[in-house]
């Protein structure tokens, strides 16, 4: 390329390293200058023979050395945030649930918190990422790190959104004669417990969903809003009924007619039309779906940190820790692993 010297700005780029050998540049920038002849003196700039002008000096990146290092670093921080501290322990907090089963959905809230983090922290860390590569007048999610960082936010949003917009838990089943002790001479308690066993071994089993109690018959009709005003009215009448013939002093007439008015009032409750077994498949498919992803995500979001860490470490020459995030790594799964194998053999 020439550089021409008619007034026009012309780009430069420049670059040093950390040393003399061969290797990453340390860091990288470039401007513009207006060039003109220097025909007059041995500093001075002239143009068309009247007199001497400054020439102008703009540099095309809004931030120092300095600066770009602290923004990269800015960025290898938030995302080691995410994906090495708050998505491993949300995924571990779902796999050890069961000891935390005393503090009730504890486990639960972490888990959805966790990952609320892990999305915020990505957004933050990706958006660093594309204001600095605009900054150097680079082209965007050309290498493997800058794709894989755009799959990992893709991903972790379908994966937010999925959780929210989880489908309903099945209801319980109401218990049946058999189950209340109706059940024939010839059938006995063993064949109830064989069948039940049965039945369960063909169904695949749907986790339980704190937020999401459908095993509570009053947050089954409350669940789409319709049966509010019923539900009210069926509590309201037995209350009103007990109360109103408990101030004319008959006892009994009171339990009476509230127990008559409740059932009268549960007949006008419209029963809960849905189709159980197409819930229990839609969710059991949906937490295949979440479980699978989120596994695929966590492995994804470890080694896009690892590659993280060698590529500030060339960069900016520091040294590479790449063998320290994965010994944490590797002694939290180690943890993990044993909890699981715990809680195990405590259930058998």
């Amino acid at each position: 390329l020439t550089a021409s010297a008619d007034g026009v700005e012309n780009t430069f780029l420049w670059a040093y390293g950390y040393a003399n050998d061969l290797n990453l540049h340390r860091a990288t920038g470039a401007f513009r200058i207006s060039l003109t002849y220097c025909d007059i003196g041995d500093n001075e700039v002239d143009t068309d023979g009247e007199g001497p002008v400054e020439t102008s000096l703009q540099s095309l990146s809004r931030y120092t050395a300095e600066e770009t290092r602290r923004m990269w670093f800015a960025h290898a921080i938030l995302g080691l945030l995410a994906w090495a501290v708050f998505c491993p322990t949300a995924v571990a907090a779902s796999i050890v649930r069961k000891l935390f089963q005393r503090w009730g959905p504890l486990w639960f809230k972490y888990h959805m918190y966790a990952n609320m983090l892990v999305l915020v922290l990505t957004i933050a860390t990706f958006s660093i990422s594309v204001v600095m590569y605009k900054d150097e007048s680079k082209a965007h999610f050309v290498g493997i790190h800058e794709a894989m960082g755009l799959a990992i936010l893709l991903l972790v949003v379908f994966q937010a959104a999925n959780g929210i917009l989880r489908p309903p838990a099945p209801a319980a089943a109401p218990a049946s004669n058999v189950e209340k002790g109706e059940s024939s001479s010839n059938h006995t308690k063993d064949d109830d417990m064989a069948e039940t066993a049965h039945e369960t071994a063909k169904e695949p089993a749907v986790e339980e969903d704190p937020f999401n109690d459908t095993n509570k018959s009053y947050i089954g009709l409350l669940e789409d809003g319709s049966d509010t005003d019923a539900l009210e009215v069926a509590f309201q009448g037995a209350s009103t009924t007990s109360t109103a013939a408990g101030d004319r002093g008959d006892p009994g007439k009171s339990v009476g007619e509230a127990s008559t008015k409740s059932n009268d009032s549960e007949k006008d409750v419209p029963p809960v039309k849905t189709d159980q077994k197409k819930v229990k498949q839609l969710r059991v498919a949906w937490q295949t779906i979440h479980k699978l992803l989120g596994f695929i995500m966590l492995f994804m979001g470890l080694w896009q940190v690892n590659t993280g860490l060698a590529l500030y470490s060339a960069r900016f020459g520091t040294p590479n820790y790449s063998y320290v995030f994965w010994w944490c790594i590797g002694a939290f799964g180690a943890v993990i692993l044993a909890l699981t194998v715990y809680i195990r053999v405590k259930s058998v």
